[in-house]
């Protein structure tokens, strides 16, 4: 399996200017197998079209003596450039390996489905606030420290003294981002009391600090005070945390390295179910997420109320659904539409035709020993037909695969079994076919995220001193770096140094004697 993803390096390092696709492999190991996601190589791009990638990629592998036939499976994000059916890398890349099907990275549409529901008004403007919350303070360290000055007095106990920005692309950050603010809220209300009233806070200010004199600084205190304090903006902040509660788990688990395809499918469908129970629930929900919000506005000092009711119907862009209370009103308004879209975008995006390779899911225990068709299932199974080593023996393998599970079912709980446990029970000997259809399970990716975090590394790695190197050297560098478990005895280092690259000084040198 190919993992790939095209960076633009100038978008958060200031030092260079290059576009840098990152080459991840994602394959079983070891005699008992287990699935391993490797970062493999850095290549520097000419250009982000999908022939210059998908050239980038089969050179990367033909250098390192891989052959690109032997691929299954390839992962990339939605990029046109990248799943393209017809002009896109995956599309180019099937042309020389026909069954390397075209996976989208599921993370990737986890964040495309939860940014798309958090376009409703009242939430888009909430996150926009709280953005702008984070960074007046983390621009300005006169700001921060004033700031860590309000919780020290104010709450001396608390390990939280910075904010959290809001990350683009990981909602696993984002979920952290709405905790520390949920719980720094009212302190940071009174901070910006403090910079727009120093009088009034006596013990906390500081002579030293000039923030307060500053007229830009108060102007845009005073505006996110007025933001903050507003029952629309908790309504939506504590709507949108609840809400995506029961999206934490998955946006973690899509990360990991080990987890396989059929685990991530059934989270999925969890979370979905999860996301519909809640909209049916809603309003036993909301009642406990309206008394949270009652609260936290009394901490900042303000009353839960609705806004005002237009007066023109022409106003059709404002949250106008008739209410007779702000808790209907919100209800209406904020929760029911914000539920209703994450449920329906999640609907829409995470389909069973998205699904690749469902096929091989029928070899699971809860599947096979449940399956009356057994011819149906060796048609959907040609697809791999020149992948096994004795097509004409599936079937007859299937029903004694069939048996062997029925048969164990009753001493082994088979719902809890993944793909890499199905196939240390699928012996070689015994079951060549299914075996071979096993490991083109276990290989079949979850996402791209290892891209990702070869990335993160690639940002520790590039200074204004190493903004310039070649592909090897930042790869070698970047494979060090995430590697570094891995003991590397100088000796050897040198040997193989002074072997490659022989001089005089190190024949002939008494010291080297």
């Amino acid at each position: 399996m190919f993992s790939n993803n095209t960076w633009r390096q100038e978008r958060t390092d200031p030092y260079s200017n290059q576009e840098i696709l990152s080459v991840c492999l994602r394959l079983l190991t070891g005699r008992r197998p287990r699935v391993r996601e490797l970062f493999f190589n850095f290549v520097y791009l000419e250009r982000a079209t999908g022939e210059s990638i998908a050239h980038a990629i089969t050179e990367c592998l033909r250098q390192n003596h891989i052959d690109i036939s032997q691929a299954r499976v390839q992962s990339y994000d939605g990029a046109a450039c990248m799943s393209s059916a017809k002009m896109g890398v995956q599309a180019r890349i099937r042309q020389l390996s026909p069954r390397a099907l075209y996976v989208h990275c599921n993370s990737h549409v986890l964040n495309l489905s939860i940014a798309s529901a958090c376009k409703q008004p009242a939430i888009r403007n909430m996150i926009d606030i709280l953005n702008a919350v984070f960074l007046f303070f983390d621009l300005s360290p006169k700001r921060q420290r004033f700031l860590e000055r309000i919780l020290d007095n104010m709450a001396p106990t608390t390990r939280k003294k910075k904010l959290v920005g809001l990350c683009k692309t990981r909602w696993v950050e984002r979920h952290t981002c709405f905790d520390t603010f949920y719980d720094m809220y009212g302190y940071l209300c009174e901070c910006l009391e403090a910079i727009l009233d120093p009088s009034g806070y006596p013990d906390i200010y500081m002579d030293t600090w000039t923030g307060s004199r500053d007229q830009e600084t108060r102007t845009k205190a005073q505006a996110l005070l007025a933001s903050m304090c507003s029952s629309q903006t908790i309504i939506a902040f504590l709507v949108t945390k609840n809400a995506l509660e029961n999206v934490r788990p998955i946006a973690s688990k899509l990360q990991k390295r080990d987890l396989d395809i059929h685990q991530a499918y059934g989270m999925i469908d969890q979370t979905k179910a999860r996301i519909v129970t809640l909209r049916k629930d809603i309003e036993e929900e909301f009642s406990v997420w309206f008394e949270d919000a009652t609260r936290l506005a009394t901490l900042v000092g303000i009353p839960i109320s609705a806004p005002r009711a237009p007066k023109s119907a022409r106003q059709l862009h404002r949250l106008n659904a008739p209410s007779t209370t702000p808790s209907e009103y919100f209800l209406r308004n904020v929760a029911i539409p914000f539920c209703d879209h994450l449920s329906s975008e999640f609907a829409n995006r995470f389909t069973p035709e998205t699904r690749k390779d469902v096929e091989i899911l029928a070899l699971l225990p809860p599947n096979i020993t449940k399956t009356e068709d057994v011819q149906k299932v060796v048609e959907n199974l040609k697809f791999w037909e020149e992948d096994l080593p004795n097509p004409p023996t599936l079937r007859a393998e299937i029903k004694e695969w069939q048996r062997f599970w029925n048969t164990k079912m009753p001493m082994e709980p088979a719902s809890s079994l993944n793909l890499v446990d199905c196939l240390d029970n699928a012996d070689e000997d015994v079951f060549p076919n299914l075996n071979t259809l096993l490991r083109i399970g276990c290989i079949l990716p979850v996402g791209s995220c290892e891209a990702e975090r070869s990335f993160s590394c690639l940002r520790r790695l590039t200074t204004y001193l190493r903004n310039r190197m070649g592909e090897n050297r930042l790869t070698g560098l970047a494979l060090m770096n995430m590697n570094h478990d891995i003991d590397i005895g100088l000796d050897k280092v040198c040997q193989a140094f002074i072997q490659r690259h022989i001089r005089k000084m190190f024949a002939g040198c008494i010291l080297s004697q």
